[in-house]
């Protein structure tokens, strides 16, 4: 499974890629889930090219 790890002043928390689903920890901040989504195409292509083995489908 994908995930990112998200840290900020007040929380942390692990989200699934590309699904931003929270897996654990504290709900994300609105701004924290936009920044996320707004990303999620480099996210993506960055766990892609560090798992070879499992790409986000």
């Amino acid at each position: 499974m994908a995930r990112c790890h998200v840290r900020w002043t007040d929380g942390e928390a692990s989200v699934e890629l590309p699904t931003l689903r929270l897996l654990d920890g504290d709900p994300l901040p609105p701004s924290a889930r936009r920044l996320l989504r707004d990303r999620i195409t480099q996210l993506s292509a960055a766990w892609n090219a560090l798992n070879p083995r499992r790409p986000i489908g």
